[in-house]
């Protein structure tokens, strides 16, 4: 898809930005590289599979839209809603970067929805 914008330029000598851009519908975000629609879509089937499984069955289906590490990058975008108190909690650590980047996701088992993705692996983070 390709989309022609209008541009403007600002010709005050104290306006630190010279180039402004027309502003497009909601669903289109500024530099984004997908639709909004797309992406809620991509974050649903991460939430549901994970990001490997749902990088395999968007190969599967011939979609070579993403890999794993966008999926999983999408999924800390996804607003948690405030739930009760989990009855059981699954804690689950995941390489961001293999061998370098750990981080953490804790998960409501009952409802099997995520409570908090935590930004790395370590002791303290978790129980603060």
């Amino acid at each position: 898809m390709e989309l022609n914008v209008r541009r403007f330029y600002c010709e005050a000598k104290d306006c630190q930005r010279k180039v402004f851009c027309e502003r497009l519908h909601p669903a289109i975000t500024a530099y984004a590289r997908r639709s909004t629609r797309l992406e809620h879509y991509l974050q649903n089937l991460a939430l549901q599979l994970g990001g490997e499984k749902a990088a395999f069955l968007l190969e599967l289906l011939n979609i070579h839209l993403v890999s794993a590490d966008t999926l999983l990058n999408l999924l800390k975008k996804v607003a948690i809603a405030d739930t009760a108190i989990p009855k059981i909690l699954g804690i689950d650590e995941w390489a961001i970067r293999k061998g370098q980047t750990y981080a953490t996701i804790l998960v409501d088992l009952d409802t099997r929805k995520p409570i908090d993705l935590l930004p790395d692996d370590k002791l303290e983070t978790k129980w603060t």
